[in-house]
């Protein structure tokens, strides 16, 4: 019988080198599983009974169980490592071979795939056209796509900003944005087309939070009742209309609320307009009754219900507008020609004269000599051409388009142009491109806030569309360029002009710069255009009895039926653990415990040897008894 017992015994401990040894080989492999031996004693069956002292015969390997603890991670530089803190395992596929593995270890295959050392291709999700990815698809191999990120067009753009209620008070008239002084501030952002061409966009902010001028009208005759008007809150007494024309009703209003000495505020009428101005920030009208009674009092009064405040030009690439002065323009006469050699201004700079040497014998000459003149000028923004019908026609991009002439009647049939002496041009500008703002084919928008400071309107962002075939862009995009631009949050506060935010939600086209893994599995894209995208899912899979997965070499693992079918989820929910990109999982294989189960394993081997040893000295004694 000893000799049994010592057999198995020697057998066991061999056994257990073997595995000791197998642990301490892959000590170093990430994600790799120790295992351990779990041993049997061996009784021999007896025929008839129970009697006597049972005694074993020796002991047996029952299983060599591997343990499934948590390896330590350790981080790397490759940001394709990844590394599993809890549950779970990756799912692989080579040809529709389905195996699972602990080991992180990955890398970018030529064909886009996400694969490990031997070729196996790292499973997940593909997102859909929602950029949702589908839980209950089934995984299919993560694919990088290199290729370029399509470009996005501007839907809105945000800004918050304040814009000082104690600026100097200017006429957004006279507004020209080459002119710094006709603007209290300004800022700038970038839009993008339909082709990922950048387009920047310049809002100017011009402070007219004092001065109701610009809301005025000629007011109609109609008694107005007191405290039908309100002025910074204090009532207007009534006002009789007088018996007159409108200038009489207008100079009658201005002297009534003169009357109240509101503080800041002064009226006039002697234009025929109410035209009020204050020195307080800001001015607020309000109208009692509303409705049709208030439209009423608003005809009578000329005034305009509601604070005034900031006055906004938008311009996309430097232009408002695209502004000509053909409209109703005559053609220009052969005499005269010299009389426009200091006769016309625009936008403020003189218009060299034409050559008074040579000599027009046709409309078209002529005309084309003072396209020439206002040409060689170099006026910024500002072109001349000559139509079919021999009219000199001006353009300008740079809103507005400001013509003077001389007066005379000469310069204005030698040029075509309209203008009097002194005075800006006579017409309303064409649009044949540009930018509208709320409708506004002018470019720009009124901002009004209360006594807080706050914005009252507009309560929504102001719809901006821009012609981009008319300020002259080159790259052919998709034309009009419409977005809404979100001024909601701006304030006037008395501090100085601000800017504390400014987003827009386009982008141009990009290249992938690089790409990492989340605790969640996305495997996210980095772009050169900034942006960022998912490009699919890892996802881990579970057993209900790990311990029954079958092992087949190159640290993977495969189902059976001991194991159970697979459980995919998304990591980071349930029982599944997190990713952890750029490192991975080492060998849970404890050296130390290794080489000191080394040694008791080496004991046995040796105790069982001495076992089989000392029974063949017995048998060796009985030998010799003869």
């Amino acid at each position: 019988m000893a000799f049994q017992q010592g057999l198995s015994g020697l057998n066991v401990a061999a056994k257990t080198l073997d595995v000791i040894g197998n642990n301490i080989a892959n000590a170093a492999v990430a994600g790799f599983k120790s295992s351990t031996t779990q041993f049997g004693d061996l009784y021999a069956d007896s025929l008839g009974g129970t009697g006597g002292v049972p005694v074993g015969i020796g002991s047996l390997i029952q299983a060599v169980s591997q343990q499934f603890t948590q390896g330590n991670i350790t981080n790397t530089n490759n940001p394709l490592d990844v590394a599993i803190h809890g549950q779970g395992f990756f799912r692989l596929e080579n040809n529709g071979l389905i195996t699972y593995s602990r080991n992180g270890q990955f890398h970018l295959a030529n064909d886009g795939t996400i694969q490990n050392a031997s070729g196996n291709k790292l499973t997940g999700l593909s997102s859909n056209s929602l950029g949702i990815f589908p839980l209950g698809a089934t995984p299919s191999p993560i694919v990088i796509d290199s290729g370029q990120i399509a470009p996005k067009i501007t839907s809105k753009m945000q800004i918050e900003l304040n814009l000082n209620s104690t600026a100097k008070i200017l006429n957004p008239a006279a507004f020209d944005a080459t002119d710094p002084t006709t603007y209290t501030n300004s800022t700038s952002g970038t839009v993008y087309d339909s082709k990922g061409a950048q387009h920047t966009v310049t809002m100017y902010f011009v402070q007219n939070g004092a001065s109701n001028e610009l809301a005025m009208k000629e007011p109609t005759n109609g008694d107005i009742a007191a405290g039908a008007i309100k002025i910074n809150g204090v009532p207007i007494q009534s006002i009789t209309s007088p018996a007159g024309t409108p200038l009489d009703q207008a100079v009658e209003v201005a002297r009534v609320i003169n009357l109240e000495g509101i503080p800041g505020v002064n009226a006039d009428g002697t234009s025929g307009k109410v035209k009020l101005t204050s020195t307080i920030n800001p001015l607020n009208i309000t109208f009692n009754p509303t409705g049709a009674a208030g439209a009423a009092i608003a005809a009578s009064t000329g005034l305009t219900e509601g604070p005034a405040g900031y006055t906004t030009y938008v311009t996309v690439d430097g232009v408002l507008g695209v502004a000509t002065n053909a409209a109703a323009a005559s053609a220009p006469l052969l005499a005269n020609v010299g009389a426009i050699d200091s006769g016309i201004t625009i936008n403020g700079k003189s218009v060299l004269g034409t050559d008074n040497t040579l000599s027009y014998t046709t409309v078209n000459e002529q005309a084309t000599a003072v396209a020439d003149a206002i040409n060689r000028s170099i006026i910024a923004g500002v072109s001349a051409t000559v139509d079919a019908n021999n009219q000199v026609i001006v353009k300008s991009n740079l809103n507005p388009l400001h013509i003077q002439l001389d007066g005379t009647f000469a310069t204005a049939a030698n040029t075509g142009l309209l203008g009097t002496l002194s005075t800006d041009a006579n017409f309303a500008p064409v649009k044949s491109g540009g930018v509208t703002v709320a409708g506004d084919t002018g470019g720009h928008a009124q901002l009004n806030f209360d006594t807080s400071g706050k914005l009252v309107t507009p309560i929504t962002g102001l719809q901006v569309s821009v012609d981009l075939n008319g300020i002259g862009t080159l790259n052919n995009p998709k034309s009009p360029l419409d977005f809404s631009l979100d001024l909601t949050k701006a304030t006037s506060f008395a501090n100085p002009f601000g800017v504390t935010a400014l987003t827009q939600d386009g982008y141009s086209s990009g290249k992938l710069s690089n790409f990492a893994v989340g605790d969640d599995g996305v495997v996210e894209g980095h772009y050169s255009n900034g942006q960022a995208k998912a490009l699919g899912q890892i996802v881990l899979v579970n057993f209900k009895s790990v311990n029954g997965l079958k092992s087949d070499g190159a640290n993977q693992w495969k189902e059976t039926v001991q194991s159970g079918q697979p459980l995919i989820g998304v990591p980071g929910t349930g029982a599944f653990g997190d990713l952890q990109s750029s490192a991975v999982e080492d060998s849970n294989v404890d050296l130390t415990t290794q080489l000191v189960d080394m040694i008791t394993a080496q004991r046995i081997y040796q105790a069982n040897a001495q076992s089989i040893k000392t029974q063949d000295q017995i048998l060796q004694t009985l030998v010799n008894l003869r």
